[in-house]
């Protein structure tokens, strides 16, 4: 059997006793298991471009409004410049907004700003979808 590492996870209360009920619903013996599980599937799908070259990548991010998190991806974006191509943020109920961000560029590029962005700190749920450069319309 392979050695085990414990380490600390920090969750928002509300957020722990989701995840509880929802591993206890699945039959999980303990949020260990059900832990292991989800990093076995986030390594497995991976958010991996499929192909070298140059991509598109659609990161979808949901926040907690809060002036010092939405001004910490406010920079980054900056940061990133050309790289982002298009951002819209929707607000919704409760304090929430959804920001998804269209981001064109180099394989390797686009990755690292997709990865950096969905690592912000305040980030509720995040997911990113790549595609391989859209051949040009033609009438």
């Amino acid at each position: 059997m392979a050695k085990m590492t414990r380490f600390g996870v920090s969750l928002e209360e509300g957020l722990l006793e989701k995840f509880d009920a929802k591993i206890e619903a699945i039959g999980y013996r303990n949020r260990s298991a059900a832990l292991r599980d989800l990093v076995r599937h986030f390594l497995k799908e991976g958010s991996e471009p499929k192909r070298k070259g140059t991509v598109y990548a659609v990161v979808t991010l949901v926040m907690k409004i809060s002036g010092e998190e939405m001004k910490a991806l406010s920079e980054m974006k900056r940061a990133l410049g050309p790289l982002v191509k298009s951002s819209q943020v929707q607000f919704g109920k409760e304090d929430y907004f959804l920001d998804v961000s269209i981001l064109f560029g180099e394989q390797a590029a686009i990755k690292e700003a997709s990865e950096r962005l969905m690592g912000l700190r305040g980030i509720l749920s995040s997911s990113v979808q790549y595609y391989d450069m859209l051949p040009p319309c033609h009438a």
